[in-house]
């Protein structure tokens, strides 16, 4: 634990991804923790495989939160295979 932050693990649902643009995407998910303490600008880090291929998570900014829903979403961009993984959510 950092002084003032706090990490934690967590698996949460896609509630939709919407196609913005060719190959730039926008993931809604579901976490009223995550949401309640979030702001856009703030950094989530997604592990996007099952499998542990590829090791390394993701940090993506959060774009917007719903603190009234519970949800937040994400904008990327597909430029490898993680981010190619994470498009076929």
């Amino acid at each position: 634990m950092i002084q003032g932050r706090m990490f934690s693990q967590l698996t949460i649902p896609v509630l939709s991804k919407d196609i913005l643009q060719e190959k730039i995407f926008r993931l809604t998910f579901s976490s009223a923790y995550i949401s309640k303490k979030a702001k856009p600008g703030n950094f989530v880090h997604i592990r996007v495989g099952s499998t542990g291929n590829p090791l390394l998570r993701r940090a993506f900014s959060i774009h917007s939160v719903d603190f009234s829903k519970n949800k937040f979403d994400i904008l990327f961009r597909v430029v490898g295979k993680g981010t190619e993984l994470l498009s076929q959510a």
